[in-house]
């Protein structure tokens, strides 16, 4: 009878200890698929402000080059004016 019992408290024990690290097991699981969504959702925002980095890149080159054009022009009409205040300055 003492052996009887002492057989099922052990095999009581076995199975609470498989039960806790069942237990343990799924906690970790749990933990790792938080972690993992976690992670996969911080390279979707880095994937996102790439993307947006580079269109900004993309049209700052764009607005630098209009600069460029805009300076070419007003260069040119500067230039313009000059010579026609050459041309009026005699008549004056």
């Amino acid at each position: 009878m003492f052996s009887e019992a002492l057989r099922i408290m052990d095999r009581n024990t076995t199975k609470y200890m498989i039960d806790e690290l069942h237990d343990q097991l799924n906690a970790a699981l749990q933990k790792e698929t938080e972690l993992s969504q976690a992670l996969s959702d911080k390279k979707q925002t880095i994937d996102d402000q790439s993307r947006t980095i580079d269109d900004q890149s993309q049209t700052i080159s764009e607005l630098q080059q209009n600069n460029a054009e805009l300076n070419q022009i007003i260069a040119e009409l500067m230039e313009r004016i000059r010579e026609l205040e050459k041309k009026d300055s005699p008549l004056k």
